[in-house]
């Protein structure tokens, strides 16, 4: 006991370590990041899937091939790895440049220990790569974005130094040609005719070139493109635009150029070109870089424009100031504002004695010292211009501010002149792209609308101040309008999400019927309804923008702010550049709240059929059902009350209320018609009241219940019941719900209505159960879906199955595929009203795999609710349809046996004429080569003339063969050899090539006949080429397991159908029926059946067939003899031979004379008789089926003339001859064609000399 417990231990030890391996592979092969084990050598030992896709392998096989330093790109982080690891027995995040098996580089960082076994001794390493590459080049874009960055700041240090333009100028394109590496470049700015570019400055062009170039057409060159696309173009020379100047820069030896236009906001200001002689390629970094210089340029260009107008117009500038629309005032050192232009006052809304004189902090910002970050500190302080943004709050606007000092004659600042242009505008617009672009992005991130429109709204403030934001869908028939989403609720009921309100009377109505935005400026003096809610609400003013999805408009945005007439008409032109994202984002996630709605949907309702499934207790199903009913609606009541039929009262069912709740239900006295659940139970339809307390048809019963669902459960058009939901919430059901729930009350209704149907079959069963049961045929009963009602024990018992089994499913699943279409086919018919005959055969599947043949009765009925049933008497007629087929097989038998007579005489007497004349060449040639190849023909047509023979023994019953032992691996090469021509000379004529591959083990020898089993073998291989029309590969394995020799013949072609596999071993089954017999693996298998063995067949259409012969070891058998008998030594004698085959009379000739035997040869019987009759002869040699006279006639008158004459008989009828009858005629002797070449001439000599020893008896 103890010793079976230590074994059951060890079984639960091994399942756990098992299971243990499984978890571990499981947990390795999902991983995410590459997991690896290695051999100290540096060999990958294992890797998960994760490592194969990281480094672009196909297989582990594959990427175990290769060394680990292999995948390093620098062979000193493999030493520097292996030093770490040496060290510590750890490394953690070891980052290292490795590199893909396509050479691409990747960055990774490696966490890794070393493996050792018990005694301390290092196996390997174990680890984790994890590829970095994404973080590294997020890294280095920053690295480069930071480059640029300080690049640009740089520049604009160096731009501002002076606000000279030419100087600017100047500056620019020395630092741009530094910057990018061109060779050279020059400036071009654009003339006041604004239709030609003229050089201002250059470096590194040709004076011929400058000569043929300084000034050209706008429309001419590559700075007119890149000024017309606002974008810095870049290009090769044989890319340029102009022929003129194409020809004058290659003379210059250019290769690549590229021009960055210059603008100041929308004015054109000129553009700086570069070139180069040898070929660059930019990347979009760089031409983005080249735009921001680009526009720093201008920028710089335009302030020392601004300055040097300014200058020149010194003198007349009193006169043109107050025309500026610009803001310009002049300020003292002690910041009090000396001048300042008309825009200036009327923008800071002070008259100009509210102004002059006083400082600037204390006029404008009411604040006793200057402001921080002050511009005009700063320029006082720095003594240069200053330039830049700011905000202000006092003129509620964005300033572009220019400032410069006033100099005395000595120098000292004494004032500063202080330019500011509003680009307010400018910068909204800037805003409003941004904003637009991260919409776009939120709108792309996730499917919860009512999440998104937070995030939305949150980025729409930056560009108006909107307190609300909601938005509202129509529904199908576009009446009503619901909230969809709310970025927060409103505290009235009245505007609830996912109630369905009125559309008429509604700003939506508007905007979804024109199309247009509408703007209320004061909701307090709104003619909608909805306005007045929103005032309550402390919305002031409101804008509706409707949203349009593919031509249909489908709902509005809405939005409210507590500022009267704050939306304007810049606020709809941005909107529209969101709603058309917005309305595809809805709708993507209406249909992604559809499909999870229907999957709830299907949960539910298959966790109804999975309940109604396991049980046919009505009070067990329904609680069940109500349990998962009120899991997943999470209503605060539901239940069901069912019609009764005398009183018409709705009576609450057990399995959904307790014992409470059913006696104040009754206390309600609710019948058909009454309440929302009579009404519902009158009507038939189902019923969503969201507000009880305004619905007359509401019996209160509970005064805190504010909505109620009601559905029908209806059978037919009867109603048996209703379904009932309550909720204590205003609008807390949806339309949704309601539907649902509809379905769910009809789902209820056909699950108690199967029920109460299966309590009235148990009941009739018990009326006919015991008639039926007690009859010899099979009795069922089937739904008109060919569902089983019931079965008898008989029919049971012919289809293998219990009754239990059998019940509820399909009667078609138990036929095979011709008795389905032929039940199919009667049913069409059936149809049509074509009248039918009640008895048939249908062919029926056991449980066990066998086949049962049966003769079916059939009749329709109909019960007393007009259910159609049909009863089926089902005969077994198995036994009897066995008996037609052997029969019928008989006679096919009988057919095969007279037709392989008939083949077997002609090939015989052709294999004897093959057979012969081997031979006697055998005898007579020395080249080895040749003797070779007549060796092989000689054993070709000794295995064909057993073939003849097995033909013949096909048609009778084999009484007794002898066995022999047999090499198989002999045989096979015997066999490959054979069928060479086959396999390789005639394929390779085609273009085709096929390969035999061959794996001889060692193995003991089978008792069997050699000649036999090479056909066997020949047939396999034959059949493989076959199966393989455009090539492939023949594998041959011989091996010993227990005490059976297996041969496996596998081919990589077609491969074989089911179908076909079941049929493959009958007699004249072929799938070539105008190439092949159908016999060759009948016969195979008939040879390996008598030798006690098996043939198994593997086969999958399109991968191939393996054939597997099982032959048991031979046992006490002699070897057959191989070689022929040596050839006895007789004397010469007279033979007469008598064959209408000439050439077998030749060959017989032929082989007679090789022992100096004297042969006269007749071509049929009268002949040889007539010849007998006039010489005299030691022996007769006679075909059997000869022209005229047969060869037993020549018999019968050679004995009637010389009764001592021996006659034998060579002919190819073969053993089919008698002994009876060859005494009846006096045949002394049967020689079978195709006859050996020794055989021949021992029975001939032992003939004479038996003839001889007669006569001295």
């Amino acid at each position: 006991e103890s010793f079976n417990q230590m074994i059951q231990d060890l079984k639960q030890s091994q399942e756990a370590l098992k299971e243990a391996e499984e978890k571990y592979r499981r947990i390795f092969e999902e991983s995410k990041d590459m997991v690896y084990l290695t051999s100290v050598d540096g060999k990958f030992i294992d890797v998960n899937q994760a490592g194969l896709n990281m480094f672009g392998f196909a297989s582990k096989e594959e990427l175990m091939k290769i060394h680990v330093r292999d995948i390093y790109l620098n062979p000193e982080d493999r030493n520097r790895f292996q030093n770490e690891i040496a060290q510590e027995g750890f490394i953690k995040d070891f980052e290292v440049k490795l590199k893909r098996k396509d050479e691409t580089p990747i960055d990774v960082l490696i966490t890794a220990s070393v493996r050792k076994d018990e005694a301390g001794n290092i196996l390997g390493y174990e680890g984790i790569i994890k590829d970095i590459s994404g973080r590294k080049r997020i890294e280095e874009d920053l690295f480069q974005r930071t480059e640029e960055l300080q690049t640009l700041h740089h520049l604009s240090n160096l731009l501002n130094q002076s606000l000279k333009f030419d100087e600017v100028l100047k500056v620019a394109l020395d630092n741009i040609i530094e910057l990018t590496g061109f060779e050279m470049g020059r400036a071009l700015i654009l003339q006041e005719d604004e239709k030609t570019l003229e050089t201002r400055f250059q470096k590194g062009y040709s004076t011929r070139f400058l000569d043929e170039a300084s000034q050209f057409d706008i429309g001419e060159g590559l700075a007119g493109e890149a000024i017309k696309k606002r974008q810095p173009l870049a290009i090769e020379i044989d890319e340029h635009p102009s022929p003129r100047l194409q020809n004058l820069l290659k003379e210059d030896g250019i290769q690549s150029l590229v021009s960055v236009p210059l603008f100041a906001k929308d004015r054109t200001i000129g553009a700086i070109n570069l070139a180069t002689r040898t070929q660059r390629i930019l990347t979009q970094k760089e031409i983005n870089l080249l735009e921001s210089i680009g526009n720093q340029i201008g920028l710089a260009l335009e302030n020392a424009k601004l300055f040097s107008n300014v200058a020149e117009a010194k003198s007349e500038w009193e006169t043109t100031f107050d025309a500026v629309t610009d803001l310009i005032t002049i300020r003292d050192k002690d910041y009090r504002i000396i001048r300042a232009n008309k825009a200036a006052f009327k923008r800071f809304g002070l008259k100009p004695d509210e102004t002059i004189g006083k400082r600037c902090f204390e006029t404008l910002h009411q604040s006793n010292q200057p402001c921080e970050g002050c511009y005009i500190s700063k320029t006082l302080e720095t003594r240069k211009a200053e330039s830049g943004e700011r905000d202000s709050k006092y003129l509620n606007g964005i300033f572009q501010y220019y400032t410069f000092p006033i100099y005395d004659e000595t120098g000292e600042v004494v004032a500063v002149v202080d330019l500011a242009r509003e680009i307010t505008e400018e910068k909204r617009l800037e805003m409003e792209k941004e904003v637009v672009n991260n919409i776009n992005k939120i709108l792309a991130s996730s499917l919860d609308v009512r999440q998104v429109i937070k995030a939305v709204h949150a980025e729409l403030k930056k560009v108006f101040d909107s307190e609300r934001m909601t938005i509202t869908l129509l529904d199908e028939r576009g009446e009503g309008f619901r909230y969809f989403a709310l970025e927060k609720d409103y505290e009235a009921k009245e505007l609830v999400r996912g109630v369905t309100y009125p559309k008429e009377g509604t700003p939506f109505a508007k905007a979804t019927s024109t199309g247009l935005p509408i703007i209320v400026p004061d909701t307090g003096k709104s003619d909608f309804w909805v306005d007045q809610k929103l005032l309550k609400e402390g919305i002031r003013s409101s804008l509706v923008f409707p949203l349009e999805y593919k031509g249909k408009f489908i709902g509005t945005m809405n939005f409210g702010s507590k500022n009267l007439n704050y939306f304007l008409d810049h606020h709809i032109n941005f909107l529209r550049s969101i709603a058309p994202g917005l309305a595809i984002s809805i709708q993507n996630a209406l249909l992604f709240e559809e499909t999870k709605k229907r999957l709830d949907e299907f949960t539910i309702l298959y966790e109804i059929m999975k309940i109604s499934a396991t049980s046919l207790n009505l009070d067990k199903m329904l609680r069940e059902i109500m349990s998962a009913l009120n899991n997943f609606f999470k209503f605060e009541a539901m239940g069901i009350l069912l019609v009764d039929e005398n009183t018409k009262r709705l009576m609450p069912h057990p399995a959904s209320y307790n014992d409470l709740s059913i006696k104040d239900i009754g206390k309600l006295g609710l019948s058909v018609g009454k309440g929302i659940t009579g009404w519902v139970a009158e009507k038939g339809e189902p019923l969503l009241v969201n507000d009880v307390s305004e619905d007359s048809r509401y019996v209160c019963g509970d005064e805190s219940i504010c909505s109620e669902i009601c559905a029908p459960l209806k059978r037919g058009q009867k109603v048996i019941g209703v379904i009932d939901a309550q909720s204590k919430a205003l609008n807390a059901f949806s339309e949704d719900d309601l539907r649902l729930f509809n379905i769910v009350g009809s789902q209820l209704a056909t699950l108690i209505e199967n029920i109460h149907l299966q309590e009235e079959i148990n009941q009739s069963e018990e009326k006919y159960r015991t008639v039926v049961e007690g009859t010899m045929d099979g009795v069922c009963v089937i739904g008109g879906d060919y569902r089983f009602k019931y079965v008898n024990e008989k029919l049971a018992e012919i289809q293998g199955y219990n009754s239990e089994e059998l019940i509820g499913t399909d009667f078609r699943d138990y036929l095979n595929e011709e008795s389905k279409s032929f039940l199919a086919d009667r049913e069409a018919q059936r149809k049509k009203g074509i009248k039918l005959p009640p008895h048939f055969e249908l062919t029926i599947l056991r449980k066990d795999g066998g086949v049962k043949n049966a003769e079916i009765s059939a009749r329709s009925i109909k019960d007393s609710k007009g259910n159609v049933k049909i009863i089926v008497i089902l005969k077994d007629i198995t036994e009897k349809k066995k008996m037609e087929e052997q029969l019928l097989q008989a006679e096919k038998l009988r057919s095969l046996a007279e037709m392989a007579s008939g083949v077997a005489h002609d090939f015989n007497n052709a294999l004897a004429a093959i057979l012969g004349n081997t031979q006697l060449l055998l005898h007579t040639v020395q080249d080895e080569e040749t003797k070779e190849a007549l060796e092989i023909i000689e054993k070709v047509a000794k295995d064909s003339a057993q073939t003849v023979r097995r033909l013949q023994d096909f048609t009778r019953k084999r009484v007794h063969q002898e066995l022999f032992k047999v090499d198989i691996n002999s045989i096979i090469k015997d066999s490959i050899e054979i069928t060479k021509p086959k396999w390789k000379d005639e394929v390779q004529s085609r273009g085709v090539h096929i390969e035999i591959v061959s794996n001889f083990e060692e193995i003991p020898s089978v008792s069997g006949n050699a000649s036999e089993l090479r056909e066997v073998v020949t047939n396999m291989i034959f059949n493989a080429i076959e199966a393989m029309p455009e090539g492939g590969k023949i594998e041959i394995h011989t091996f010993q397991k227990r005490k059976k020799v297996f041969i496996q013949i596998s081919d990589t072609g077609m491969g074989i159908a089911g179908e076909v596999k079941k049929k493959i071993f009958e007699p004249f089954f072929t799938t070539k029926p105008f190439t092949n017999t159908g016999l060759g693996l009948s016969m195979s298998y008939g040879i390996i059946k008598r030798y006690g063995g098996e043939i198994e067949v593997e086969s999958k259409v399109g991968h191939g067939t393996t054939f597997t012969i099982i032959l048991p070891i031979g046992e006490k058998v002699e070897e057959k003899a191989t070689d022929s008998p040596a050839i006895i030594k007789g004397r010469k004698a007279r033979i007469l031979v008598i064959d209408d085959e000439e050439f077998v009379r030749s060959v017989l000739s032929r082989t007679l004379a090789q022992v100096n035997h004297q042969v006269t040869l007749a071509e049929d019987g009268e002949k040889g008789v007539q010849l007998f009759k006039e010489g005299k002869f030691d022996i007769v040699l006679t075909d059997l089926g000869m022209p005229g006279i047969s060869g037993w006639e020549v018999c019968r008158r050679i004995k009637g003339i010389s009764p001592h004459t021996p006659v034998g008989m060579i002919t190819g009828w073969g053993a089919e001859m008698s002994r009876s009858k060859m005494e009846e005629y006096g045949l002394d002797f049967i020689i079978s064609k195709p006859f050996d070449f020794n055989q021949i001439l021992n029975v001939v000599a032992k003939t004479i000399e038996s003839r001889e020893e007669r006569f001295l008896s």
